[in-house]
C-alpha cells in the first residue's frame, strides 16, 4: 500500500497550507481598540497576570486551594469578571465549586482592580473578556492540530505530523504559546490534553507535538509550564526529557 507524505497530503487536500493561512488571518485579526495583531497578544497575557493576583488573593482569604487559582484566572479572562453578562456566565462556570461568598468577593475584587490598575499599561477597560476575540482562534487552532494528529499512519507518519503541526507552531508568537499554555490547563481547554477524556498518550496533542516548546524557562511569571508538561522538549534542553523517547515510539 502506497503511503502518502506530506506533500502528497497538502495536494490531495490543501488542508494544511489552508489552515495555516486561516491562523495567520485569526491572530491578524485579532483587535483592541486600535491595535491589531501579534501585539495584541503581550497586552492579554499581561491581563491575564492581573486576573491570576486576584484569583490568588481570593483564594487564600477564603481558605481554598490555590491549585484552582489558574482556572479562576484563565475563565475570569476568557468570558469577563466585571458586568452582568460577564459575572453571570463566570458565576454558572464557577457556581457548581465555590460558594456565593467567594464569588461575591472574586467580583469585589475584579471591579476595585479594575478601577486602579495603571491606565499606562492598559488602553482598553480589561476584564470584559476576550471570548469573542479568542474563541474562535482556539477553535480553529485545536481543530487544525487534531485532524493531523487524527490521521492514518499510513496515510501520514508521526514525523510527517510532527513536521506539518511544527509548520503551525512557528506562527506562535511565545505569547500566544504562554497563552495557549493557560487555555489548556483551564476547563475549557481540556480537550489539549488535560481532560478526563483524552486518555491515549497519542491524543496528549501538546506533549505529543511540543506545542509549546518555544516558552523560555522562567518565561511564565506564576505558574510553570514545565511542571504541567514535563516531557515537551523544550528550546534550549542539552538532551530529551526522560522518557520523551519512549514516549515517540509509541507515537509511531
Amino acid at each position: 500500500m502506497h503511503r502518502y507524505c506530506l506533500c502528497d497530503f497538502i495536494g490531495l487536500w490543501g488542508f494544511p497550507t489552508a489552515s495555516i493561512a486561516i491562523h495567520r488571518e485569526n491572530s491578524g485579526q485579532i483587535q483592541i481598540e486600535d491595535r491589531t495583531g501579534k501585539k495584541v497578544f503581550i497586552t492579554l497575557l499581561r491581563e491575564l497576570y492581573e486576573s491570576y493576583d486576584i484569583a490568588l488573593v481570593v483564594c487564600k482569604t477564603h481558605s481554598v486551594d490555590t491549585i484552582h487559582a489558574s482556572n479562576i484566572a484563565y475563565l475570569a479572562f476568557f468570558y469577563g469578571a466585571v458586568g452582568d453578562v460577564s459575572k453571570s456566565i463566570l458565576s454558572s462556570r464557577l457556581g457548581s465549586k465555590f460558594n456565593e461568598s467567594f464569588l461575591n468577593d472574586l467580583f469585589k475584587n475584579f471591579e476595585e482592580r479594575r478601577q486602579s490598575v495603571d491606565k499606562n499599561a492598559f488602553h482598553y477597560k480589561i476584564f470584559d473578556g476576550h471570548q469573542s476575540r479568542l474563541g474562535h482562534y482556539y477553535r480553529h487552532l485545536f481543530q487544525s492540530v487534531n485532524y493531523i494528529n487524527a490521521q492514518n499512519t499510513e496515510t501520514l507518519s508521526y514525523i510527517e505530523k510532527y513536521q506539518y503541526i511544527k509548520t503551525m507552531r512557528a506562527q506562535l508568537s511565545t505569547q500566544e504559546q504562554m497563552l495557549l499554555f493557560w487555555n489548556s490547563v483551564s476547563d475549557i481547554g481540556m480537550d489539549w490534553e488535560k481532560g478526563s477524556k483524552v486518555v491515549l498518550d497519542n491524543d496528549k496533542l501538546i506533549t505529543k507535538y511540543n506545542l509549546i516548546k518555544n516558552i523560555p524557562d522562567g518565561y511564565s511569571k506564576y505558574i510553570s509550564p514545565r511542571k504541567y508538561y514535563p516531557l515537551v522538549e523544550y528550546e534550549g534542553l542539552e538532551q530529551k526529557p526522560v522518557g520523551r523517547a519512549s514516549l515517540e515510539a509509541r507515537y509511531c
